[in-house]
């Protein structure tokens, strides 16, 4: 594909209900994908075991709510992909704990019910492209948040040398076996729009010895630290702590991940 040809596509609308009907279908091979990562649990369960009801917003294949309901906490996940909360019930089952899973937008939800801790882990913040869909979801919170409880928020430190990559070129997106499919290798390339802020990401799944491959492509909106700072300031929210990494080291230039612990100002 050429450049000219990527950058075209960059401009091109995908909405979350697309990237739900993508990278977000096949939630057992996501799972997959993702195996090992599991450094944010301790932080989570930590902060959970201080709240009785915790209410998790994109909450995928429950990778943080089984571990939290095992704790014996309340939990409630709330996610927009059908296919991330199906398998997230089989596992829950298989574990032998209760969840609570609603299929809903982050931006639209309405529970007749209030929480001590909610999280948006996990970069999930990315798929709310616009201010809006920022402000949408920071008022649910508001309206479910206990006055005394903890909205969390984790997401990866902008790194400019990954926004400003070739688009032309393949960079490594992780492998995985798939006991259907044998051995997968995922690969990605970026291109990023300096205008609306969205990294406009095409993943590439190809089975080891097949010549086909499967593309997933969707959008991760940058929020830069000073950025989110002032946003949830101007939204009501005064941030208590901020983290670089989840074993509580203080944010900084060369921090990971942006981990806000805030209140309701």
């Amino acid at each position: 594909m050429t450049l000219r040809k990527e950058r075209d596509m960059a401009h091109e609308p995908i909405s979350r209900e697309d990237a739900c009907l993508s990278l977000y279908a096949n939630g057992r091979q996501y799972d997959l994908h993702h195996a090992g990562f599991d450094e944010d649990i301790p932080f989570y369960l930590k902060l959970a075991r201080r709240a009785s009801k915790v209410l998790e917003l994109g909450c995928g294949t429950c990778r943080l709510g089984i571990p939290i309901a095992r704790a014996g906490i309340d939990y409630t996940g709330i996610d927009l992909s059908q296919g991330m909360l199906e398998w997230a019930g089989v596992k829950a089952r298989r574990e032998g704990v209760t969840v609570k899973l609603i299929r809903c937008d982050i931006r639209a939800f309405h529970l007749r019910d209030h929480f001590h801790l909610i999280m948006l882990p996990f970069n999930t913040i990315c798929h709310l492209y616009t201010r809006s869909d920022l402000e949408r979801c920071l008022d649910r919170v508001k309206d479910h948040l206990t006055p005394s409880g903890r909205f969390v928020i984790d997401v990866f430190n902008p790194a400019l040398k990954i926004l400003t990559r070739d688009p032309n070129e393949r960079y490594p997106a992780g492998e995985f076996t798939d006991p259907q499919e044998g051995k997968i290798v995922v690969t990605e390339t970026n291109v990023y729009d300096r205008a609306t802020q969205i990294n406009w990401i095409t993943w590439y799944y190809r089975s080891e010895g097949s010549k086909h491959e499967r593309q997933v492509r969707f959008g991760m909106r940058i929020y830069y630290p000073q950025e989110l700072d002032a946003l949830l300031h101007y939204c009501g929210f005064r941030i208590e702590a901020k983290y670089g990494e989840f074993s509580g080291t203080p944010f900084g230039s060369d921090s990971t991940k942006q981990i806000l612990i805030t209140s309701l100002s």
